[in-house]
């Protein structure tokens, strides 16, 4: 469950869990103790990212497609895509597949027609989103994807820890505060070890009666290019 801890607590327990005073003259200053939360938070953020299921940080963008444009911005937080959708019309939902390499990109460019159920997909490109083949009509795509970690300021936003997520943010921060000032991490580094296996089994069972399983992408059955005149797969 959501549970809000500000920047401030964030960066004070890892003063605790290091043993060191949190003042302006400190070897850790309270902005370097900071620096070590938002790494120790980041690297945390992908730990529940990879653990995929049930996705606990999501966010959507609309995109409204045109004709003859095949490349639009992606949001400024993208950090990853879990899925695009083209919604033709009412129950008209088409999932969009990924074009798996760009040296695949020729295939959408040798005749597809961009309409509904017919081949077609997208690329990532820099800051884009690029469809093809290149769209001849308008459709509304809806992007899911994850939002990228942004670093906190000391009097920010509130971090979400997640069911006391916090504390491991705050021991892995209070770990590299005691490597940086060359003494022993070790008491410090065995609680991170516990705390990080206890996320790690958390993040896999948020949806606690419904296990992980495997997506049947049906690859027996393949593509279907157009490979130019009477070069079409049958």
């Amino acid at each position: 469950m959501s549970k809000l801890v500000t920047p401030a607590q964030l960066v004070a327990d890892a003063y605790v869990y290091a043993n060191m005073t949190q003042t302006a003259n400190s070897f850790i200053t309270p902005a370097q103790a900071l620096r070590f939360v938002n790494l120790a938070a980041g690297e945390f953020y992908d730990l529940l990212v990879a653990a995929r299921g049930h996705e606990y940080y999501i966010s959507e963008q609309t995109i409204p497609i045109v004709g003859g444009t095949s490349r639009y911005a992606l949001p400024a937080d993208h950090y990853e895509t879990l899925s695009i959708t083209l919604a033709w019309g009412t129950n008209q939902v088409e999932e969009l597949d990924d074009i798996s390499s760009v040296r695949d990109r020729w295939q959408y460019l040798n005749g597809l027609q961009w309409t509904q159920w017919n081949d077609k997909g997208f690329r990532l490109r820099g800051g884009f989103i690029e469809f093809l083949p290149l769209p001849s009509s308008a459709v509304t795509a809806t992007h899911q994807y994850i939002p990228a970690f942004t670093d906190m300021v000391l009097g920010g936003t509130s971090f979400d820890g997640v069911n006391g997520w916090e504390r491991l943010v705050s021991l892995k921060a209070a770990s590299d505060m005691l490597t940086s000032a060359r003494q022993k991490s070790d008491d410090v580094d065995a609680k991170l070890a516990r705390e990080l296996q206890r996320i790690q089994e958390m993040a896999d069972q948020r949806a606690a009666e419904h296990p992980n399983k495997i997506r049947d992408v049906f690859p027996e059955q393949g593509r279907r290019y157009y490979l130019g005149p009477f070069k079409a797969l049958p």
